[in-house]
C-alpha cells in the first residue's frame, strides 16, 4: 500500500484539490480540442495570424495539461484521461457541427479562457 501523503492537507482537502485540478484539466482539454479545430477551420483575411496564434495556444495548452496531470499524480490522485470523463466534468461546452466565422471563433475562445479564469478564482 502507498504511504499516506503528509503535505499539510487533510484527506478531504487533498481530494478537493484533486477534483478542482481534474475539472481544470477537463476544461483545458476541451479548450485544446476547440483551439485545434479552429486552427484547422479558420478562413479569411485573418487566416495566417489566427492559424499561427492558435498553434502557439494549443502547444502551450498541451504543456499546461501535462503539468496539471502531473500535479494530480503528485497529490496521490489520478487525472481524468478519457474524453467521456472530460465532458462529464468540464464547465466549457463544445460547439459540435458549428463552424463560426473567424471573429466568432475568437469570441468563443475568449469566453472559454475567461470561464477558466473565473473557475480558478472560485
Amino acid at each position: 500500500t502507498m504511504r499516506s501523503i503528509n503535505i499539510g492537507l487533510t484527506e478531504e482537502q487533498r481530494q478537493g484539490v484533486i477534483n478542482l485540478l481534474n475539472q481544470d484539466l477537463a476544461d483545458a482539454y476541451l479548450l485544446l480540442v476547440k483551439t485545434k479545430k479552429y486552427h484547422w477551420d479558420v478562413v479569411g483575411p485573418q487566416f495566417r495570424s489566427l492559424h499561427q496564434l492558435w498553434e502557439e495556444h494549443y502547444q502551450t495548452l498541451t504543456l499546461n495539461i501535462d503539468a496539471l496531470a502531473e500535479r494530480i499524480r503528485a497529490l496521490g490522485g489520478y487525472p481524468v484521461g478519457t474524453l467521456e470523463g472530460f465532458l462529464k466534468i468540464a464547465s466549457l461546452k463544445e460547439h459540435a457541427g458549428n463552424v463560426p466565422t473567424a471573429t466568432g471563433m475568437v469570441s468563443n475562445l475568449v469566453n472559454d479562457h475567461e470561464q477558466v479564469i473565473r473557475n480558478l478564482r472560485d
